[in-house]
């Protein structure tokens, strides 16, 4: 559960803090409302399909395999949005993350569930919830800071960064 719950905290942490930042470089890149609806919608039906097929897929291959997969598909996603322009690759990068992170997020489920006992399994999934939130909630306060010291370019960096530690760290997952 401790590898779990670290990796999944920089996941959760690194997605979390990205996205306002993301919204307004895609509304940037779009230079309309309808494309940036339709750039955006692309990452929600990518989400789900991949929902559709990951309880399959959960089944087949180790949730260790999906995280470590799914965060290092979100890091390599994330690295490329500050060389993108053209709203095709935001579409493609839409496609990257709406899979993985949907992908990432079936299997944190399953691999909580799996590492946890009956008994405790509420007690446990309550305080890694927990945990996740506080942590988050912390880095948006240095966030702030973060952003008028460095630019929202090194930002993209650093949370591609976050995604791949995760993933490193996932491969000491169990399950």
């Amino acid at each position: 559960m401790k590898w779990i719950t670290i990796s999944q905290t920089i996941a959760f942490v690194a997605g979390s803090v990205i996205i306002p930042f993301y919204i307004v470089v895609l509304q940037e890149a779009s230079n309309s409302y309808s494309l940036f609806a339709y750039i955006y919608a692309t990452f929600t039906i990518s989400a789900t399909i991949a929902h559709s097929f990951s309880g399959f897929l959960l089944n087949k291959v180790s949730c260790r395999s999906v995280l470590v997969t799914s965060n290092l598909l979100s890091a390599v996603a994330l690295f490329l949005i500050p060389s993108s322009s053209d709203p095709w690759h935001f579409i493609i990068i839409q496609i990257i993350l709406g899979t993985s992170i949907s992908l990432q997020k079936s299997a944190e489920k399953v691999a909580v569930a799996k590492e946890t006992e009956n008994k405790n399994r509420s007690t446990l999934i309550g305080n890694y919830h927990a945990f996740g939130s506080i942590v988050t909630g912390i880095s948006f306060l240095l966030l702030g800071w973060f952003l008028n010291t460095f630019s929202l370019v090194f930002l993209f960096y650093l949370i591609s960064f976050w995604f791949f530690v995760a993933s490193i760290i996932s491969i000491k997952i169990k399950v």
